[in-house]
């Protein structure tokens, strides 16, 4: 008998446990693909919020500097056509310094205002937390 000849003849135990190990290193390849493909697709998703959390925070402060903006000049303007006379640049930081302070507080009250709501919300049970 040939070389080639011996070793295509086996048994069928050894059939059996050659299908079982074949089996065993597919069950161990799905078990780690699966494992590693979850922990890439979660951290794809808290990217993606993340992500997208940034953008509505930079878009949110950028609409509230550009009606700050917006104000000043809607001042400005309104002065000088009161005044009938063309006002000083200076004027413009004036407006500013008077402006931005009470924008900044009334902003951090609404924040805090909507804090203490959603904690008395959450002790009575009418909020859930996400996790």
């Amino acid at each position: 008998m040939s070389r080639h000849s011996q070793a295509s003849v086996r048994t069928p135990v050894e059939s059996q446990m050659r299908c079982e190990t074949a089996e065993i290193q597919r069950l161990y390849t799905r078990t780690y693909l699966k494992w590693y493909g979850s922990r890439i697709i979660i951290f794809g998703l808290l990217l993606l919020k993340w992500v997208a959390m940034l953008l509505l925070a930079a878009l949110s402060l950028g609409i509230l500097a550009g009606s700050v903006l917006l104000a000043i000049y809607a001042i400005y303007s309104a002065i000088g056509v009161v005044c009938r006379c063309q006002l000083n640049e200076g004027f413009i930081v004036l407006i500013a310094l008077i402006l931005l302070p009470i924008i900044i507080l009334l902003t951090t009250l609404c924040v805090n205002n909507s804090c203490e709501k959603y904690k008395q919300a959450e002790e009575d049970g009418m909020a859930v937390k996400d996790l």
